[in-house]
Order: C-alpha cells, then sequence, then structure tokens
C-alpha cells in the first residue's frame, strides 16, 4: 500500500462530509487506503460513510462507539494504516483529485520523510486564496529541517501533506489526546520535523482548507488557548524524554511557534483570565531560555524585545497591554484607538504609538497601497477598507487615496452600487484634489457627475489604455519578430554586441536607460518600458515619437500616476494614444503565483510578460541581465555605478526563476 488516509468524522454538515469524501473517492492514486474512524459520527454522517464504503473498496471503516476527540481518532486511525506513506484530511475538507499521486510520485523520486504542497483558504462566496507560501528557492528541491526552518512557523498545515509512516511509528510520534480540538496539527508537524531528514516541498495546490464551517475546531476560540498551553508542556516532556535523539539546534524553532501562538491568542481570542495566561507563558518562555531553546535569529527586534518582556517582566508586558486598551475616554478617541487595535492586529503594524502622530496613518497607507497592486481587490483587503469607510473619525483624518482605492477594489468586484454610494461618503470630506492619480476611479466618478479639471484628462488616459488593451494592438505587433530585451545590468560591457541586439527586428529598453554605449548595448529602441522609478526630468526629454510603443509595467486599475508624471503623462497620450498599454494584473499575480516576489523588477515582469502573450521565449533573446550570469549580486546599472536595483525586489528569487525560464527555452 502507497499511501493511507486518514479522516475522523463527528459532527461536520453532512455535504461537507460527502464532498470531502468525494474528492477522496476520485484520487488517480489506485494503491490506497482511506480509513474513516467513526467517531461517534451522526447518523446521516454514518449513512454517507456506509455509502462510500459499499461503492469504493479503498474505504476502510473504524466505528467508535462513542467520541473518543480528535486526537485518539486520528491516533486509532494512525495504528491501522498500512500505507508506506500517511495523510491526514478533515471531514469538512477536500483534496485535489491528483493530490496523492502527484505527492507519492515526488516521494518515490526523492525518498524523502515529508512531502508538502501548498492548498487554498476557502470561504463561501468569496475567491480562494493560497494559504501558504515559501521562498521560490525552497521549491522542487530536497531540503534538510535547517534549510527550511520557517516550516513549522507556517500556517499549522499538516494535512496538506503525506509523511513517511516509518518516521512516525518508530519514533512514536502521535497525536495528543486532549479534550478539546486545539492544535494537535502543530505538535505533529513539530514532531515529524525533528525527525525528519528529507522535506520536499512542491509549489503545486493539492488541497482545500475551509475556513467558515461554524462546527470546525478553528472557529471554537478562547478555551483552545489554554489546551495549546498544555499541548505545548506535553510537547517539553516529550522533548526532554528524547534530548539526544533530537537535533537540539532546531529546538529554537519550537521556541518561536510557542510565541507566535501566544501572541495570536492573547491579541485576537482571549477575553478573561488574561493576566495568569501571561504567567503561564511567562515560565513557559524562561524554561526556553535555561534550555537554550531560544534562538534570536528567528525572531525579530520588536518579537525578542516582547519574548523578553513577557518571560522576565510580565506584569509590565500586561500594563502595557491595558494601558493601550483603557487609557483613552472621549468618544472620537476611542473610535481612534480601535481604528489602531485594529490594524495593529490586522496589519501587523509593530509601533501603534504614540497615538497623536502620522506614523500609523502612513503605515495603513502603505500596507494597504502594497496588498492593493500586488494582489488586487482581496477579501481581507475589502475588509479593512469597510472598516474605515464606517468610521466618521477614520474617514476625516486618514489619507482620501484610501476611498479611491476602497472604490477601484469595488468596482473590479463588479459592485457598482456600493462604490457610488462610498463616492457620496466622499463628497461630504474631500476636495477630489488628488482624485485624477486614479484614473480609472477618474473614469467612474465623471460618468457620476464629479470631476476636476485633470481628473477629466485622466479619463482620456483611461480611454485610450482601454482601446489600445481591448485591440491587442501589442501582441499583434510583436508576434513572429524577434526579440531583444535589453536590461540594466553591467554583464554586456566589453562585449561588443550592440550590432547583434540591433540587428532584431524589435528591441526592448526600460526605464532611463541613457543613449551612449551603443557599441555593446546598441541604439535601436521599439519599445521603451516605463516605471515611475525613472526619473522624471530625464525621461521627460525624451521625444515619444522614437518608438513604436511605450509599455508600462504599472497596472492602471491597480495603480495611481505619481505627481511629478502627470503632465508629462497626459501630453504624451495626446500626442501619441495608441502607443500607450500597460502589464494588467493577471500576469502580475501569475508571476507572483509562481515565484511570491511581491515586487519584481520591470526586467522579470516583461520577459514573463512575453511568456504568457507569446507562449515562448524562442524568438525572445536576452542582454544585460544578471541571469545571464546567474548573479545575484550584479545589482548596479551599467550607465551608474551608484545607482542599485532597488532592496524591495527579491532579487536572488528573481535571478534564479529568470535563469530556469531561459535554462527551459
Amino acid at each position: 500500500m502507497k499511501i493511507s488516509v486518514i479522516v475522523s468524522v463527528y459532527n461536520h454538515a453532512v455535504e461537507y462530509l460527502r464532498e470531502c469524501l468525494s474528492s477522496l473517492s476520485a484520487q488517480t492514486l489506485e494503491d490506497i487506503e482511506f480509513i474513516i474512524v467513526d467517531n461517534a459520527a451522526t447518523a446521516e454522517s454514518k449513512e454517507v460513510i456506509k455509502e462510500f464504503e459499499q461503492s469504493d473498496t479503498r474505504f476502510k471503516v473504524i466505528h467508535l462507539t462513542e467520541n473518543k476527540g480528535y486526537g485518539r481518532a486520528l491516533n486509532i486511525g494512525l495504528k491501522a494504516a498500512t500505507g508506506e506513506y500517511v495523510a491526514f484530511v478533515d471531514s469538512d475538507d477536500w483534496a485535489e483529485i491528483d493530490m496523492y499521486e502527484k505527492l507519492y510520485n515526488i516521494a518515490e523520486q526523492n525518498n524523502a520523510d515529508i512531502i508538502k504542497g501548498l492548498f487554498y483558504l476557502c470561504r463561501e462566496n468569496e475567491l480562494k486564496q493560497i494559504g501558504l507560501k515559501f521562498s521560490y528557492s525552497q521549491y522542487n528541491t530536497l531540503l534538510s529541517p535547517e534549510d527550511i526552518k520557517v516550516y513549522p512557523l507556517k500556517f499549522g498545515s499538516f494535512w496538506s501533506a503525506i509523511y513517511k509512516r516509518e518516521m512516525v511509528i518508530k519514533n512514536k510520534i502521535f497525536f495528543e489526546e486532549v479534550p478539546v480540538p486545539a492544535a494537535e496539527d502543530i505538535m505533529f508537524i513539530l514532531k515529524t520535523y525533528f525527525y525528519a531528514k528529507k522535506i520536499y516541498i512542491t509549489p503545486d495546490i493539492v488541497f482545500n482548507k475551509r475556513m467558515d464551517n461554524p462546527n470546525s475546531t478553528m472557529q471554537k476560540k478562547d478555551s483552545k488557548l489554554w489546551i495549546v498551553l498544555k499541548l505545548y508542556k506535553l510537547l517539553e516532556k516529550f522533548i526532554s524524554e528524547r534530548e539526544k535523539e533530537i537535533d537540539t539546534s532546531l529546538l529554537g524553532v519550537k521556541t518561536k511557534r510557542e510565541f507566535l501562538n501566544f501572541s495570536f491568542g492573547y491579541k485576537n481570542d482571549l477575553t478573561k483570565n488574561k493576566l495568569p495566561f501571561i504567567y503561564q507563558y511567562s515560565k513557559l518562555f524562561r524554561y526556553n531560555i535555561k534550555k537554550g531553546h531560544y534562538d534570536k535569529s528567528l525572531f525579530n527586534k520588536s518579537e525578542i524585545k516582547t519574548f523578553e518582556q513577557i518571560a522576565y517582566h510580565p506584569i509590565n508586558f500586561y500594563l502595557k497591554e491595558l494601558f493601550y486598551t483603557k487609557k483613552m475616554t472621549s468618544t472620537h478617541e476611542k473610535r481612534y484607538l480601535f481604528g489602531v487595535q485594529y490594524y495593529a492586529k490586522r496589519l501587523k503594524i509593530t509601533k501603534p504609538a504614540p497615538l497623536s502622530q502620522n506614523n500609523f496613518r502612513q503605515s495603513i497607507m502603505d500596507l494597504i497601497l502594497s496588498t492593493w497592486i500586488t494582489s488586487g481587490a482581496t477579501d481581507e483587503l475589502m475588509e479593512r477598507l469597510k472598516f474605515l469607510s464606517q468610521s466618521r473619525y477614520t474617514m476625516k483624518n486618514l489619507r482620501e487615496e484610501l476611498m479611491y482605492i476602497y472604490m477601484a477594489c469595488l468596482l473590479e468586484k463588479g459592485k457598482t452600487e456600493d462604490a457610488l454610494k462610498i463616492l457620496m461618503q466622499c463628497k461630504e470630506y474631500y476636495k477630489f484634489k488628488d482624485l485624477h492619480r486614479y484614473i480609472y476611479v477618474s473614469d467612474f466618478c465623471l460618468q457620476n457627475g464629479i470631476s476636476t479639471e485633470n481628473s477629466i484628462k485622466s479619463t482620456y488616459i483611461a480611454q485610450c489604455f482601454d482601446k489600445n488593451m481591448n485591440s491587442g494592438i501589442l501582441e499583434n505587433y510583436l508576434r513572429g519578430k524577434s526579440i531583444a530585451v535589453v536590461g540594466n545590468s553591467g554583464c554586456e560591457l566589453g562585449l561588443g554586441k550592440g550590432a547583434e541586439i540591433d540587428a532584431h527586428d524589435v528591441v526592448i529598453r526600460f526605464g532611463n536607460y541613457p543613449l551612449e554605449y551603443t557599441k555593446d548595448y546598441g541604439c535601436k529602441t521599439n519599445i521603451w518600458v516605463r516605471a515611475f522609478g525613472a526619473n522624471a526630468s530625464d525621461v521627460e526629454k525624451r521625444d515619444m515619437n522614437e518608438y513604436d510603443f511605450v509599455l508600462w509595467n504599472h497596472d492602471f486599475k491597480h495603480y495611481f500616476i505619481q505627481f511629478d508624471s502627470f503632465d508629462y503623462m497626459y501630453e504624451s497620450f495626446l500626442k501619441y494614444p495608441q502607443k500607450h498599454v500597460f502589464i494588467g494584473a493577471a500576469i502580475r499575480r501569475k508571476l507572483y503565483n509562481k515565484t511570491f516576489m511581491h515586487l519584481p523588477t520591470s526586467g522579470a515582469l516583461t520577459i514573463y510578460y512575453l511568456l504568457e502573450i507569446l507562449g515562448s521565449l524562442k524568438t525572445v533573446d536576452a542582454y544585460g541581465f544578471a541571469f545571464l550570469n546567474n548573479d545575484a549580486n550584479d545589482t548596479i546599472h551599467y550607465y551608474d555605478k551608484k545607482c542599485r536595483i532597488c532592496a524591495d525586489h527579491s532579487f536572488k528569487s528573481e535571478v534564479d526563476f529568470l535563469h530556469k525560464l531561459y535554462a527551459e527555452r
């Protein structure tokens, strides 16, 4: 038997259970068994289990006369398993139909102890969101626990993986048997992590985790926190009995996991008995420090300060938290403080005080903006913006651009009536002086009777973009032509490739590229890739007539026009309306889902754009890119030794990704 999949069934909705078991029955891997532990389930659930048991011989059912608890049920299933690998599924979730075939094939090829895939977080009537991500270099390669210390610190997702059964049984890695389901999955992940020698992570999405089941153990909060604390104490006992077997250098990961559970639970779920809760964790943290299980390299500066304050000065930590929740008294101050607390938790703003300064407001703006640019109208972003729009105080005191972003998100979702309501709110508070920077919101406002001189110009820009994008004018121009994409790395200096570059049908260049260096980099430019990062005083001198197209690397449905570029941009659209296109959000998100780079360079984004619209890179040659030498340290522009590539770029991941693309073309 290749894999044993264990499912504990108690009281989840029958439709969820049916969906779960159907996804298992549809698995493409034949040599597999599904061990269903009927944990004193309801009569309706028993009927569903019986139906699958009778129709599919791979289902094996263990009936329990009374509910033994979640951990005990999984242990019973684990002891009955015969597969080379074991896996676990909660009965309200579902697997992709080829999940176990994919993971087993990887296991067979690599002899890995743990093989893990990615998964979706699912809510009714909402778009799925990827619930777990690692760095690009950690995918599709064998890793040791030392190589991937972040693994146990991620979402506790033991169900999107398979585990070598021999490793689990030999080392007696079982689930803790506690009365209330809590963090048994995290404990299991930590235990297997201590014993695994080889871990493999695939970027394939193999599982779907339901997040809005009212009967889910994920929904029960306050009482679970004390159970989690008990589980960590049991884990400490597990470790103390096996210290000679376990690599103690990995135990810092366990301590960081304890800290994360404390922080999230204390801030979000705990409603009473806070001081005793802090004292218990204080003892646990001091024990970890004494035993040498505290690895500061896994904590940032703020976390180190908080961890050590809880360990050595728990009363001070409690009073500090109490101060932030009880100090304000006036109605407006309470509302503002509520906003601070909300965003300090939801956006991870580490310094919400002092409350009177602008740093908190700017933090909100930066985080909202970065989410909108990279991910669009996500459910989480919509929730945050909705919160802001419902508070008169925040409407008055936060920047009006947040409401423009909210309108853009609502328009993206097709909720024009809701967008109109926000627009009417904005009329009460704002003068719309910066409206023109958001060109598609300007267009919507104009349709509803609100405009400024500049926003009318913005509407014209939006209309030009729409016409060019809908016609596919750039895609048609590129097809069947040889293309040279010329980056700004210095790797071509002295090689004399200028004539070779200019011999291509189409030459693409970036930003504020210079007009000299023709011997090495050529002088021909057909497509100019523009970003607002380029020096405005330099680019405004350029004659747009020299180019066939200007390709903006910003998706203007998820971006804004910067102040110093608006007049120049509008003039260029008046003269050459047919030359302007931008790289849409769909391509940017595809690139993000493959690489998890929040801010790719214009070069990486353009090459991936060409791959998407042309289908391959066979006709696309790259010059002046660091990946050509596979050198992630090559970050200086060839024409300006002072200008380094922005530190916000994931440059090593980008070099690895592009190197692989061109190695495979």
